[in-house]
């Protein structure tokens, strides 16, 4: 007996009565479901059954609905969407969420795009739940006319948010933060609880550039206060929040959907001028080589595009890596990370709610020295 695998889509609808249907369609063969990234865990009960295995790119909340912890991928956005279109990731079927047909007989992923758009070209067989009330928005990726369909009826989720509410600390990491981006900053926000915390932080900052992947309320509060370039696209992979979010996405004239072919790609990145990206770890280690996947043996969650974005910030002219985590966790600061996420060597700064520690143009020591007084530790 063969394994189907099938590819599950993302973004802020997720799919979530597909998964029996697919399973039914490829019986008697098992099938193997691969998410990219999952916050709510609503329809994964369905994958709690016998012949049903679950690979994670990036787990989510939405995994904690799995009995059994999911397989861990864990490929960054570029290299997902690279594999994707090589066909080293071949898959039987993706499963979406997509608007109806247009009048050219194309379908809209609506609020997503990154490495979907890769994933629907090389898929021989889509399943589309379909939702009427799915905005599309400028850039999502498409469903070409002639691509083989079975279409089923969407049903909506409750929004899960990615992120916790910023913490004191947190709100003291972006202060940090805040003091390394000027006006005129092309910037990359990650998502978490510090970055929650960014966008009051950076409220009078004038005519910043988003380039990033998941947009949501950090951003929506950026483009309110306007912090933002009027002239500048807003750019990024994939709407992500609740209906105040979509609303605000569908009035907002100048925001971009892009594929991880281009905006996770470092080259491309490379080419924007003092490009800044932001993220947040869980630890760091001596050498400033960062982990933010997992404590111990329990993965918290992917690289995603963080490796792709640091990459490109630190080859952007004038451009730099910033990552932040909280100091007051144990194990924050770690001799040696085997795998990192991020390489010290593409990181400049290293920001907890203690201060920021200058990594450019330092030793290995010199990095250790740093690091150390940043986290109290005794050199």
């Amino acid at each position: 007996m063969a394994t189907k695998r099938i590819l599950v889509g993302e973004g802020s609808a997720e799919p979530t009565v597909g998964f029996d249907f697919a399973r039914q369609m490829f019986s008697p063969d098992s099938v193997e479901f691969f998410f990219g990234v999952r916050r709510s865990s609503e329809g994964l009960n369905q994958l709690n059954t016998p012949g049903v295995s679950v690979v994670a790119n990036f787990p989510g909340r939405g995994m904690k609905g799995l009995t059994t912890p999911p397989q861990n991928c864990n490929l960054s956005a570029f290299r997902i969407s690279r594999v994707l279109d090589s066909g080293r990731l071949q898959a039987d079927a993706l499963l979406v969420v997509a608007t109806p047909p247009n009048a050219k007989g194309e379908r809209s992923l609506g609020t997503a795009n990154g490495p979907l758009q890769s994933a629907i070209d090389n898929a021989p067989l889509i399943i589309v739940e379909e939702w009427e009330e799915l905005p599309s928005l400028p850039g999502a990726a498409t469903i070409p006319a002639d691509k083989p369909l079975k279409v089923i009826q969407h049903k909506p989720a409750t929004f899960a948010p990615l992120s916790r509410p910023p913490t004191e600390l947190d709100y003291a990491c972006a202060e940090h933060i805040a003091t390394l981006i000027d006006d005129n900053t092309p910037i990359q926000i990650g998502v978490g609880g510090i970055i929650e915390a960014l966008s009051d932080q950076l409220k009078t900052r004038r005519n910043l550039r988003i380039i990033s992947g998941a947009v949501g309320e950090t951003i929506r509060k950026l483009h309110n206060f306007g912090c933002l370039s009027p002239s500048e696209n807003i750019l990024g992979t994939a709407l992500v929040g609740d209906a105040d979010i979509i609303e605000w996405a569908k009035t907002t004239a100048n925001l971009r959907l892009m594929s991880s072919r281009e905006i996770h790609n470092p080259k491309w990145l490379a080419k924007i001028a003092n490009f800044h990206s932001l993220n947040i770890a869980l630890s760091v280690d001596l050498e400033g080589n960062v982990n933010a996947e997992s404590i111990g043996e329990r993965q918290i969650s992917g690289k995603g595009g963080s490796p792709n974005f640091a990459q490109g910030a630190a080859l952007s002219p004038g451009g730099h890596a910033i990552v932040a985590l909280r100091g007051d966790r144990e194990n924050s600061l770690v001799d040696k990370i085997d795998r990192p996420t991020i390489p010290g060597s593409h990181i400049s700064y290293i920001v907890c709610e203690n201060g920021i520690a200058d990594l450019r143009n330092k030793s290995l020591e010199e990095k250790a020295v740093a690091l150390k007084k940043l986290f109290k530790q005794s050199p």
